[in-house]
């Protein structure tokens, strides 16, 4: 019963946090989007965003076709994954052999 109770305060806990999450980033997003302060800042990150991607590109760390910070990202993820992949070859073997146990939630079925 105990780890039942467990459980729920880790669900809740999760449900809270992303609720926080959730309010920040649309937050940020209405302060980027719609007021002329953020939009300065985005201009400002859009202007330093240009400048590093140039010394990037000059110092060989990034390829021309990687222009926008999007190819950037997805080449970093790319990376990071494959480097993951080679310290930690068997980790799918290890993912599949965890048993998920289901825990049985009470749903109201009414009067």
């Amino acid at each position: 019963m105990a780890e039942n109770n467990s459980d729920n305060n880790q669900e809740q806990g999760s449900f809270s946090s992303g609720i926080v999450v959730g309010f920040l980033a649309g937050a940020v997003g209405y302060f980027i989007t719609q007021t002329k302060e953020g939009r300065e800042i985005k201009e400002q990150f859009s202007d330093h965003w240009h400048e590093f991607r140039s010394k990037l590109i000059e110092d060989g760390f990034l390829a021309e076709k990687e222009s926008e910070i999007t190819d950037y990202i997805s080449a970093a993820r790319l990376k990071i994954s494959e480097l993951i992949g080679e310290c930690n070859p068997d980790s799918t073997k290890k993912k599949s052999s965890k048993k998920k146990t289901k825990t049985k939630k009470k749903i109201f079925k009414g009067i």
